[in-house]
């Protein structure tokens, strides 16, 4: 039975303890820092005395006054020694800067919070305790995305308050940079997008929805973006340079970015956009034949190119001759008519979007035959059954298929058919090569038990390869 003896001696041990003058074990005992091996032992014996102390409270019958006070100081005590012997504390820093790094929100999350968060990775993290704290600003990998979203805000600079952006841009090394206008609020989005154009040194990547005002803003980043290897460009507002005259009638601050390999633009044609061509390795521009075939004649080192027109192609040579692009190895384009220009060794990947395809399967063979190449993945959005057929009978190494149809159920189903037909060999007579293959259709139904005969041939078939299958009837947008 406990007395008030007992509990008396019981609160001048807690307090002995924590008086300890090692001023090392009282920063352990303060801190999260981990203890040194040779401070184990003691840190161990002081724990095991603050438990056997609790028990003996708690075996304890009557409650004298103070008890309950002097248990409370036991069981804080208990915590923080056992807190100096948890594993977390002994954690190597470079663990630790890999599960700080899994806890970042994904990018489109923290594009749709619209806002900052000082609840999220990495601002909470920096708030735990100093070690997590100095490991937080020790890796600016954790602060490289900046995401805003102006769109879905009553005050952009409310939610994204210029004074925490800065902290966040100083602590980054490199930065990816997601930032989208909005119809409203034109001197807010400028006063942000300003602060991240004071930092565009650390860009390395840019997805940038502008506004007409913000122009003038992004022409400040000439010379400014040394590290920026990818660009995004799109207006906020639909066709707005149909609109109003814009301030600017180029934008050519990026054709001096010493290491852009990668941009996209969707801007249509107007303001035009300057490039540094020779050095792209991927492109997707909205634009004129004719700014694609100055962008193409200067970029031969070009993996992938989507070539989308905002104009009807009218010409099916090109000045100077066919365009040869060596590395090519993914072509998109809304116009098949462009593919009597273009000689491409390396093409493994086709995709069209196509409103008319007349010599569609013709311009693909001529283009094959110039070429030399191999197709191994062809997209086809908008073609006829028939175009299909005659495509895929013309390139029989294809490997991936997709058929987006827009017309009726009666060319997916020659297609689904055809490609379940063998010779006497029981080799299959259409895409013997095909690994994967993908329908949609827009409207009409589609005959699903020819659908699942077709699969059950190719899956099960000696000669089939086929190790995918897909299938949709909803609208779809090839990009």
């Amino acid at each position: 039975m406990a007395t008030d003896t007992n509990v008396a001696e019981l609160m001048q041990v807690q307090m002995g303890v924590d008086k300890i003058p090692d001023a090392r074990y009282q920063a352990l005992l303060n801190s999260n820092e981990p203890p040194m091996d040779s401070k184990y032992p003691f840190v161990q014996s002081v724990l095991l005395s603050q438990r056997n102390r609790l028990a003996q409270h708690d075996d304890s019958v009557s409650e004298p006054q103070g008890h309950a006070q002097g248990r409370e100081s036991v069981v804080e005590s208990v915590a923080r020694h056992a807190a100096i012997l948890s594993p977390v504390r002994r954690m190597p820093s470079e663990i630790l800067c890999e599960i700080f790094s899994s806890t970042l929100l994904p990018d489109w999350q923290l594009l749709d919070r619209g806002r900052i968060d000082l609840q999220d990775s990495p601002w909470s993290l920096s708030h735990t305790c100093s070690r997590w704290r100095e490991i937080a600003l020790g890796l600016p990998s954790l602060w490289s995305f900046i995401a805003i979203d102006c769109d879905i805000l009553d005050n952009p600079l409310a939610a994204y308050p210029l004074g925490l952006l800065r902290v966040q841009l100083e602590r980054a090394s490199q930065l990816r940079i997601h930032f989208d206008a909005s119809h409203s609020h034109s001197s807010h989005q400028i006063a942000l997008l300003e602060l991240l154009v004071e930092y565009s040194s650390l860009w390395v990547d840019a997805n940038l929805t502008l506004l007409s005002e913000l122009l003038p803003v992004i022409a400040a980043l000439r010379n400014r973006v040394p590290l920026l290897r990818g660009l995004w460009l799109k207006w906020g507002k639909p066709n707005q340079v149909y609109r109003q005259p814009l301030p600017v009638t180029a934008i050519d601050c990026f054709e001096d970015a010493p290491s852009l390999r990668s941009v996209s633009s969707l801007l249509e044609a107007y303001p035009r956009v300057s490039l540094p061509a020779h050095q792209l390795t991927r492109y997707q521009l909205n634009g004129t034949w004719q700014t694609h075939v100055d962008i193409l004649r200067a970029a031969p080192n070009l993996v992938e190119a989507r070539v989308h027109l905002v104009e009807d192609y009218s010409a099916h040579t090109v000045s100077g001759g066919v365009i040869e692009l060596p590395s090519l190895r993914l072509l998109c384009t809304s116009h098949s008519d462009i593919l009597n220009s273009l000689k491409l060794p390396a093409l493994r990947e086709l995709g069209l979007i196509i409103t008319s395809d007349r010599e569609t399967s013709l311009q693909i063979a001529e283009m094959v035959m110039r070429s030399s190449c191999t197709l191994r993945e062809l997209w086809a959005v908008g073609l006829s059954g028939e175009m299909v057929l005659t495509i895929l009978r013309k390139n029989q190494g294809i490997e991936r298929f997709v058929n987006i149809a827009t017309d009726s159920a009666d060319g997916a189903t020659d297609i689904i058919s055809a490609l379940s037909a063998r010779d006497a060999s029981g080799t299959f007579t259409l895409g013997p090569q095909l690994q994967s293959v993908f329908f949609a259709l827009e409207h009409s139904p589609i005959d699903y038990d020819l659908y699942i005969d077709m699969l059950s041939a190719r899956w099960t078939g000696v000669y089939t390869r086929t190790v995918g299958v897909g299938l949709d009837q909803s609208h779809h947008q090839y990009t």
